[in-house]
């Protein structure tokens, strides 16, 4: 195989094209975003004989910014406040979250209240959705749809109105970060699968047109990748990500309200798209004032002894 190597510039950038008999046979891998590249870079695929490219795409200084995300909050007004003052005390220009604002918890509306007050965007998650159906009867734990059913007795119309209006996924405005509450396998409201090993996350990734995405769920941090059909899979830890990878990434930052890795305290994460930095945050909370408001709202008392557990 001869290999004839082209040195081009284009918009001040160097790139290599190569030919094999004239012909361009090389494969462009990369991420659209404002389509403005900096970096390309190439390695040979022995089985094709297939030059592949990778391009790194290059985001303008207004779109870099250190992102909060949160989710499964479950109507946990302590932890919810907890999280949200540690993530601003640590200069988060954006805060999301993954959904399931309510359910679990006794504080349904104040949770509502404190998202919609500080302009906090939110996918759907499985909880707020059930929340939202008239003739609720899903199939799920029987002291899940008793806080459902409770929700949907004592909530004021305007907040049913306001969590069927969310979404069920979200891209972060400008930037190449997506947000959901399960998998893109499933995003409206039919199912909710849980992402939580190879397998399960190959389905998300089949449909993710994006580098990154955060989810929820699992009550528990989670960093899946996947490159040429390969995923990996571990617990979420503090770490930083390369910046020329074909790699695409998915994240849990576990849950603020009911966290199910063995940790009581709230989790939460910070993603700097500047340094690609992934910083996980365990937050201290008041539980036994968030138990006190379950167990004198009559709902289910397991609910509430969970918290001191994590689990």
């Amino acid at each position: 195989m001869t290999i004839r190597a082209l040195r081009i510039v284009v918009k001040g950038n160097i790139f290599k094209h190569f030919f094999r008999k004239n012909v361009l046979i090389f494969t462009i891998y990369g991420i659209k975003h404002t389509n403005l590249y900096n970096i390309i870079t190439f390695e040979l695929e022995k089985k094709t004989k297939t030059f592949i490219f990778l391009i790194q795409n290059d985001i303008k200084r207004s779109q870099l910014m250190r992102l909060g995300v949160f989710g499964d909050i479950h109507g946990n007004i302590e932890a919810l406040e907890a999280v949200y003052k540690e993530l601003t005390a640590k200069g988060c220009d954006k805060i999301v979250c993954t959904g399931d604002i309510v359910g679990y918890g006794a504080s349904p509306a104040e949770c509502i209240d404190f998202i919609r007050t500080n302009s906090i965007a939110s996918a759907r998650g499985n909880h707020d959705h059930y929340t939202t159906l008239p003739n609720f009867n899903e199939h799920i734990q029987p002291y899940a749809k008793k806080v459902i059913q409770w929700m949907q007795d004592t909530l004021d119309d305007s907040y049913i109105t306001w969590l069927n209006e969310l979404p069920f996924m979200f891209q972060v405005e400008d930037s190449d970060i997506l947000i959901v509450h399960s998998s893109l396998e499933a995003i409206e409201g039919a199912c909710w699968p849980y992402i939580l090993d190879p397998q399960t996350a190959m389905f998300h990734f089949f449909l993710q047109n994006t580098q990154f995405c955060f989810y929820g769920h699992t009550h528990v941090p989670l960093y899946f990748s996947i490159e040429r059909g390969l995923v990996e899979f571990e617990l979420l830890t503090n770490r930083k990500l390369p910046k020329y990878t074909r790699k695409k990434y998915l994240f849990n930052p576990g849950s603020v309200g009911q966290p199910r890795d063995a940790i009581q305290m709230a989790s939460s994460v910070i993603f700097d798209t500047d340094t690609l930095k992934l910083t996980l945050f365990r937050t201290k909370y008041d539980i036994e004032s968030a138990q006190k408001k379950i167990f004198n709202s009559g709902l289910p008392k397991d609910l509430a002894y969970r918290l001191n557990t994590g689990r």
